[in-house]
């Protein structure tokens, strides 16, 4: 057999031309790193090749003969290379190394700055940083499929995201831990969050092409903040070229779901700002009148196709000797997004496992988004050992939302009148956050130099008039037969006000000293922070009704449009003197020690850190019956946090890492209000009793860097939670009653842990992008369940909440620097997780695993690219159900009991396709 094949062999090389086969590597000469886009020609001739992902190259069909083979590539050597091809040598292998160029005029040094926008950098980073980090360079997320920096964190390993209303991702989940348990940084400075409650950042607010990279850390160092336990999302925005740099991008696009349908909206800028309660002095006794609250934003119209629009412009340029640097950026997007979802409520679960079924909704989000972005940004190099950077961002997130609800009965029997409801909300919300940071950077001699940051940060949300009108609906055969809307006690028609203010002024500063000990390089560094946070907190609700008879209106007889409906104030004074209208404080003052060791292939970062905090409330408007009023409440604690993180280089290519921390999670401003809420089933109140958590985090990961852009990670953590915060249905602390409120509350011990696989590796013009989390949780929680025909309390143990067991993403690319095609095809995977923890025994709800596509592709011709986005491709609904099931909701629609299942909700987003172009001098 092996006869044969020689032969063959030999009649196919017999018949084949002279012509060769050139190929090879182009490297670093110092680094031995293979450089991407080298241009290669053979001088003489009209063949050429560009060095691909892995600084591969190929020429074709070479007949025999002798060449110079000419490369050039920028910021390196121009150099030329003899080669021969001989008629019996088919394929000829060579590899190329340059040399950098460095330019060096008497005392002048022209030095030029890394290139952090490149996945070669990325990898750099990752290979280098003292921590567990993983980095997304700018390059990778201009390429990428995404427009948000909370859909570009979500293709990083061990990262998923809760995604908002509309689909589009709004808040990281980094290791399985809940968006409470990271945070978020701009240029390595924490901003605040606009959310009401809350002091997680709504990632969908920045616009991702804004970023040079994104730097998500996983292990602390006493130097970080210690208030982090999945890990740090960290914004490093663009930088000021070395030379004068213009771009520009323009796109345009659609969302499928309004192909069809029209866009339903309504005139958002006709909403009074102010409530009558603060326009005339935040007077309590002030009786609000129905000609102060303006009708104009009811009037409901629809919209014909309407496009989404995406630009953005940044210039860049370097002044005075290049010692001033200027970078100034602007982004724009205007998105329409849409929501079609069924959503069933049920009771509490008696007799059966889970409730009866008592109603089905269907919903129908129309939103309109309007994203700004403003990065303005100055850097002075005053002299070779002192520079002042200056740091300007603003991030505007508008979103105008129309959302309607119709609720049929669920007895659809023919001929029968069906008593029904239908809703409309009408809402605008308007968030930003600004910050401003000087920061200066000092080198005293060879051994001590310092840095410092002066930093002011604004966040803000104001949702004005927030309207919802509820109707009365009868229905026969499914065809709505009349509406209408009653006025009585309960009145359907609302207006609430609500806005609050985050401001933080913080101060920050290092130093650091350069030593030896025992012949042991030493790097000793130490310093603190101090950051001075007020949070204001505003709500107000008025409601809606006709005082003298008729008390019910039909639509189409007594009214046509809600703007034309003429109503009184049904409570004159709002609802002003409720919890959610309070002052907030949280100060912090932080101090550490870091020693940096290197003992050959070993590199020891470790310290403590000192945290104090000082977190305090006070309720504005107090109710005038003294048993309803809130006292002021305040917590002080300090902790104190070590951590440590080896590095082990098993050679220039691979590293192996340990690390282990202790951070602290903080409870939310409100949570530590003792408000009481009266919800449909039960009463939520929030805990002054409660504590932070205090986390101990071990992390293992080994990392293989084989080329520039390849990389292998393996890796496993560990996490311990002491006094874990997690909503479940408890009775207050010291109290007398035997009611039990939904609250925040400690439970005992919470175990997270899991490992992470990441690779990525190119193949010349192709290459592969593939990460896997597994992460397995437990925490312990009282239940509410039917025992004995009474209602108990049990302890249930479940994994803790937004924890998915698997996360993996997989990202095809193509990249021919030669043709200037680029294309991407991403694809994320998301498990089953809590979504929702119930009070009731095995009845929380779940978000069903799902899977996303989404695509992307380029031509780049010279300066200008042409470039297409697509996301959602597989129109990925979102599903929530329990998981369990019953026969006695066979019956209902969607409902399958044998499936062990209960479905509570499924939403469908549709897909959305961008065109655009970008130009780049």
């Amino acid at each position: 057999m092996k006869r044969y094949f020689y032969i063959l062999l030999l009649f196919v090389s017999s018949i084949s031309s002279s012509a060769g086969v050139l190929q090879g590597v182009v490297k670093d000469i110092r680094s031995g790193e293979a450089l991407v886009g080298v241009k290669l020609n053979l001088v003489g001739t009209k063949s050429f090749a560009v060095s691909g992902l892995d600084g591969s190259f190929k020429f074709k069909d070479i007949s025999a003969g002798k060449y110079t083979l000419a490369c050039s590539y920028i910021s390196y050597r121009t150099q030329s290379k003899e080669i021969e091809i001989t008629s019996s040598e088919k394929l000829c292998i060579i590899d190329i190394s340059l040399s950098p160029l460095e330019l060096e005029i008497g005392e002048i040094q022209v030095v030029g700055k890394t290139n952090r926008t490149t996945d070669t950098n990325a990898r750099l980073l990752e290979h280098t940083a003292p921590s567990i980090v993983n980095v997304v360079s700018a390059r990778a997320i201009e390429t990428s499929p995404d427009l948000t920096v909370a859909n570009v964190v979500q293709r990083v390993s061990g990262v998923s995201v809760e995604r908002s209303s509309t689909g589009d991702g709004q808040y990281a989940i980094l290791r399985g831990m809940d968006k409470r348990y990271n945070y978020t940084l701009v240029n390595g400075i924490k901003i605040p969050s606009p959310d009401n409650k809350n002091r997680y950042i709504p990632l969908d607010i920045f616009p991702a092409d804004m970023l040079d990279q994104l730097i998500v850390t996983k292990a602390l160092t006493p130097r970080m903040e210690g208030d982090a336990v999945g890990g740090v999302v960290n914004m490093v925005m663009k930088d000021a070229p070395d030379k004068f740099m213009l771009s520009a991008n323009m796109a345009i696009g659609y969302s499928q779901m309004f192909i069809n349908n029209s866009f339903t909206t309504f005139d958002w800028t006709a909403i009074n700002q102010l409530t009558p309660f603060e326009i005339h002095g935040e007077k309590s006794s002030y009786q609000a009148q129905s000609s102060e609250f303006t009708t104009k934003n009811l009037h409901l119209f629809t919209k014909s196709f309407i496009p989404n629009i995406n630009a953005g412009i940044t210039l860049g340029n370097r002044f005075f000797n290049k010692k001033l640097g200027i970078m100034i950026s602007a982004s724009y997007q205007q998105n329409n997004r849409g929501n079609n979802s069924t959503r069933f409520s049920v009771g509490a679960p008696q007799i059966a496992p889970v409730g009866l079924i008592t109603g089905m909704s269907n919903y129908s989000i129309n939103e309109e988004q309007m994203r700004t972005g403003v990065l303005a940004k100055a850097d002075y190099q005053l002299d070779k050992n002192n520079q002042l950077e200056w740091n300007n961002i603003f991030v505007n997130l508008k979103n105008v939302q129309y959302r309607h609800t119709s609720s049929p009965g669920l007895d659809q029997t023919t001929n029968i009148i069906q008593q029904g409801g239908e809703s409309f909300r009408l809402r605008y919300t308007d968030q930003l956050i600004y910050s401003s940071s000087l920061q200066g950077k000092h080198r005293f001699n060879d051994h001590l130099s310092a840095d410092w940051t002066g930093a002011f940060a604004l966040a803000k949300k104001v949702t004005p008039d927030n309207t919802s009108i509820s109707l009365h609906t009868e229905s026969m055969n499914g065809v709505i037969q009349s509406e209408y809307i009653t006025f009585g006690n309960d009145p359907a028609f609302s207006r609430r006000w609500e806005h609050n203010t985050d401001q933080d002024l913080s101060g920050y500063l290092n130093l650091k000293y350069l030593t030896t000990f025992w012949k042991i390089p030493l790097e000793i560094n130490t310093g603190g922070l101090y950051r001075y946070k007020v949070r204001d907190n505003f709500y107000n609700q008025y409601y809606m009704w006709k005082e003298t008879p008729p008390h019910v209106w039909y639509y189409g007889t007594d009214f046509t449009d809600f703007s034309l409906m003429k109503l009184d104030v049904y409570n004159p004074q709002g609802s002003s003197s409720n919890p959610l209208t309070y002052g907030a404080h949280e100060y912090i003052g932080a101090g550490y020690l870091e020693l940096n060791a290197t003992i050959g292939q070993l590199q020891i970062v470790g310290g403590i850190r000192v945290e104090n905090t000082n977190q305090g409330y006070k309720i504005k408007y107090q109710s005038p019956i003294a048993s309803l009023r809130i006292p002021d409440g305040s917590s002080i604690y300090t902790d104190l946090l070590p951590s440590i993180n080896f590095k082990y280089k098993l050679g220039k290519i691979q590293n192996l890492r340990a690390s282990y921390f202790r951070s602290i999670n903080r409870p939310g401003y409100f949570e530590m209000v003792p408000y009481s809420i009266v919800n449909d089933i039960y009463q939520e109140k929030g805990n002054p009793d409660l504590k932070r958590a205090i986390i101990d985090n071990i992390d293992f990961r080994y990392e293989l860097f084989p080329k520039p852009e390849d990389q292998a990670m393996i890796g496993v953590f560990y996490k311990k939670i002491r006094n874990p915060i997690e909503y479940a249905m408890m009775r207050p602390a010291n109290s007398s009653s035997l009611d039990l409120f939904y609250m925040p509350g400690n439970f005992g011990t919470a175990y997270n842990y899991g490992a992470e696989v990441d690779v990525v590796k190119y193949f010349h013009s192709i290459g592969i992008k593939a990460n896997y989390t597994y992460t397995n949780s437990s925490i312990t929680t009282p239940k509410t369940a039917w025992v004995n025909e009474v209602f108990t309390q049990v302890n249930q143990k479940r994994s803790l909440y937004g924890q998915s067991a698997h996360v993996a993403n997989l990202s095809l690319l193509y990249k021919n620097v030669k043709s200037g095609w680029n294309a991407q095809f991403a694809v994320s995977y998301t498990g089953d997780r809590i979504s929702y923890v119930s009070q009731y025994l095995n009845n929380d709800l779940w978000q069903k695993g799902y899977i996303q596509g989404d695509f992307s592709v380029e031509k780049r011709i010279k300066k200008v690219t042409v470039y297409v986005k697509a996301n959602n491709l597989f129109n990925t609904k979102m599903i929530e159900f329990i998981k369990q099931a019953d026969k006695i909701n066979a019956g209902f629609p969607m409902q399958n009991p044998k499936s062990g299942e209960t479905l509570i909700s499924q939403e469908f987003y549709g897909q959305t396709f961008l065109l655009g172009i970008r130009y780049k001098l």
